[in-house]
Formats: structure tokens, C-alpha cells, sequence
């Protein structure tokens, strides 16, 4: 016995709540990520309020919503991912990039945190092949967005 459209309408509920969950988190992470930014003077401090009541960072929650509401307005979804991808790319490509030039600006003494595999001497191989992978799927990512 076949389910049909029964199996597809299930489908369907499991990749939209799926979807849904994968925005929520986005959204959060984004808002907070914002918050962090602005805590530490790399973005405007307005963007760091925290909301007394609710003791949540009301502006760069705000201020993300509005972001992403713009892209309610793309109609055609591969626009939307690719742009995503991009996005996601690009962070990666400044966190692997920034591991790399703060190994020499930093005090040795005063890092917390340490890639003790692949390194040679100050330089870290893993955060270039992490460099070296994101731009390479940034690149990918570009090139796909304007064949769409």
C-alpha cells in the first residue's frame, strides 16, 4: 500500500516546520550575534540596549527583524538561499581570516583559546584551509547567484 499524497502532505509539515526552526534559530543568533557586536564597540552601542523588562537586546532584535523582512519580498527562493550562503561565507571567511592575523597581534600569554593541531609555529594551517574553503564556497556561491 502506497501513502501518496498522504506521505507528501507529511513531507511537506516536516520541511515546513523544519524550515520555520532554521529561520527562528537564524534570527536569534543573528540579533544576538549583532548584540555581542555592538557590546564590543565594532558596531553602534544603541545596537546593545537591552530591553529592562524582557532583559533582551530590543534594538539589534528590531533592527535584524526589519533586515529580514526585506527578503519576504524576493520571489524567487534560490535569490534568497544564495544570498544566505553568502552571507554565511563571508563570516567564516573573517573569523578564519582573523585567527590568522591575531595569532601575530596578540600576546601569546593573554590567548584563551588554542588550535594545538596543524600549526606551524604562530601559523595556523586549519584556520588558512578554513580561509582557503570559505572564500573557495564563496566564490561557488556568487557565481550561482548571478547564473539565477
Amino acid at each position: 500500500m502506497s501513502l501518496g499524497n498522504v506521505a507528501f502532505i507529511i513531507l511537506a509539515v516536516i520541511a515546513l516546520f523544519s524550515t520555520m526552526n532554521t529561520v527562528l534559530l537564524t534570527l536569534i543568533t543573528s540579533s544576538r550575534f549583532t548584540y555581542g557586536l555592538a557590546n564590543e564597540k565594532a558596531l553602534p552601542s544603541k545596537l546593545g540596549e537591552v530591553f529592562k523588562l524582557t532583559k533582551t537586546p530590543w534594538m539589534a532584535i528590531l533592527i535584524i527583524g526589519i533586515f529580514s523582512i526585506i527578503f519576504v519580498f524576493f520571489e524567487n527562493i534560490a535569490v534568497v538561499a544564495s544570498l544566505t550562503n553568502i552571507s554565511v561565507f563571508v563570516t567564516f571567511a573573517f573569523v578564519n581570516g582573523s585567527l590568522l592575523v591575531l595569532r601575530y597581534k596578540v600576546n601569546p600569554k593573554d590567548i584563551k583559546f588554542r588550535i594545538k593541531f596543524l600549526n606551524i609555529g604562530k601559523f595556523s594551517v586549519i584556520a588558512l584551509l578554513g580561509l582557503l574553503t570559505s572564500l573557495l564556497m564563496l566564490v561557488y556561491s556568487v557565481v550561482n547567484l548571478s547564473l539565477a
